[in-house]
């Protein structure tokens, strides 16, 4: 029988939905307004008419942006950069959490303070600059990729799901032969789906948005991905030069403005993420919900 609510619960609830509207316009808003003005004309941008829905529905600036070859590259650069780290991050993750993850592993305590001591204390900007160069990784993506193939929150997270199986099915397999690459691959991996789809994201988003890193190791432009060609475009001008550069604006008969086609390069700096997430939602919950259970 469910119990009834109080006036005082009542009053709670509601005063916790409005905070949470309240937030979740606060997040929502400014992004339909870059979108309004990146699908509006420069005079309705020029003169502040566009607020949360385009005026003068226009698609000038986003023609303008896939005119220049630079705005390709630079996608081109974030979906290998995002690919190839999402699966070695995933990778390397599992080869950590995996052994974390059983008791008769002789060096797990050990592993497991040493990953808690490199969680709270980072080796640093310069010192980790100083190896990707010691090690001739500059100007190479291995310099993005190799700091990122064992992200130690996202381990303990994997070890909590692998130690949340029952141990029967480990010793079903042993017992039938099976060894541990073949119980990791065939038994493990299927049961965590939820939770690699949930790290899964948080690694894709991480590495599509990087910037620091980028900038710290790239030193060629013509690997920058598109979050920092977006960031060149929005408080360097650089980007926005490139384009006037490349293309006679007026001659092309293009209505745009500079406002306009910074947004049209945040919303395509946006729209992949804002793509798969609806893929991996349904296990979103629940992969993250595993680390607050146990562990």
């Amino acid at each position: 029988m469910r119990v009834k609510d109080t006036t005082s619960d009542r009053i709670y609830l509601a005063i916790v939905h409005v905070i949470l509207a309240l937030l979740s316009l606060m997040c929502i808003l400014p992004v339909l307004h870059v979108i309004s003005e990146s699908f509006s004309s420069a005079s309705a941008i020029l003169r502040q008419k566009v607020y949360f829905w385009p005026v003068q529905f226009s698609l000038d600036s986003y023609k303008l942006m896939l005119r220049s070859s630079r705005v390709i590259s630079a996608f081109v650069n974030s979906c290998i950069i995002s690919v190839v780290g999402v699966a070695l991050h995933l990778f390397g993750t599992t080869l950590a959490s995996y052994p974390l993850s059983k008791k008769y592993f002789y060096g797990r305590r050990f592993f497991s303070i040493l990953f808690v001591f490199a969680r709270i204390f980072g080796g640093g900007m310069i010192p980790t600059y100083m190896l990707m160069s010691n090690l001739g990784l500059l100007n190479s993506y291995w310099s993005l990729w190799l700091p990122a193939m064992v992200g130690i929150y996202n381990t303990m997270i994997m070890r909590t799901q692998f130690e949340s199986i029952p141990a029967e099915i480990y010793e079903s397999a042993y017992i039938d032969g099976a060894g541990e690459w073949r119980i990791m691959l065939q038994m493990y991996l299927p049961l965590s789906k939820a939770t690699y789809a949930a790290l899964g994201l948080f690694a894709l988003v991480d590495f599509w948005n990087m910037i620091r890193n980028v900038l710290l190791y790239i030193n060629d432009s013509t690997y920058h991905n598109l979050a920092v060609y977006v960031q060149n475009m929005i408080s360097q001008q650089k980007a926005l030069t490139e384009l006037n550069a490349n293309a006679d604006v007026s001659a092309l008969g293009f209505d745009t403005v500079e406002r306009g086609i910074q947004a049209a390069g945040i919303v395509v700096l946006i729209l992949p993420v804002f793509i798969v997430y609806p893929f991996l939602q349904r296990y979103f919950t629940k992969g993250v919900m595993i680390g607050a259970i146990k562990g």
